[in-house]
């Protein structure tokens, strides 16, 4: 059960899924790119699971992430093809840094899941292997006031537009 209000729909992979529905534009842009997501919510600190006698690096973990959305891609390769959709479907602003700089005032945070493929095996009751780690997925984590910039500049990508490779200007981004 979801701890927003969802839309349902069916992704490209013909799964059906429930996506949140202050974020259900971007995800269908992210579809239309061509990149898979795993789940995905639109406030994830507000969504986490976390009650009064919870261990304090969760509560801390929700504060960090109260009025930020998240996107889990199937593969870092998804996540890569949507950054550079947002990116280049825009001008290099204080969004853009936002984007690309962790400390810029509500930086973006990416991430990479590795896996432990002896895990799986242990929790198949298999024989316990040896150490064997993949990249499982990427994910994105994005102020949810930039959900529409994002999901705008997504469907200026799409439509052709490519905003052109300027320098930064630190000192018009309040760097």
């Amino acid at each position: 059960m979801s701890a927003h209000p969802i839309v349902p729909l069916v992704a490209p992979d013909g799964r059906d899924v429930d996506i949140d529905v202050e974020i259900v534009d971007l995800v269908e842009q992210a579809w239309a790119l061509g990149c898979r997501t795993a789940w995905s919510c639109q406030n994830h600190g507000e969504a986490m699971a976390v009650h009064d006698w919870s261990p304090d690096h969760l509560l801390a973990r929700r504060r960090r992430y109260l009025g930020y959305a998240v996107i889990d891609f199937v593969t870092p390769d998804d996540l890569m093809a949507f950054l550079t959709a947002v990116a280049r479907g825009g001008p290099r602003d204080d969004f853009y840094l936002r984007m690309v700089h962790s400390m810029a005032p509500d930086a973006w945070e990416t991430a990479v899941t590795l896996w432990d493929r002896a895990v799986s095996a242990d929790e198949a009751g298999r024989p316990p292997g040896s150490a064997d780690f993949v990249v499982r997925s990427g994910r994105v984590f994005l102020p949810a006031r930039d959900v529409e910039e994002a999901t705008d500049r997504i469907c200026r990508y799409l439509d052709g537009h490519r905003e052109p490779p300027v320098t930064i200007d630190w000192d018009r981004v309040g760097w």
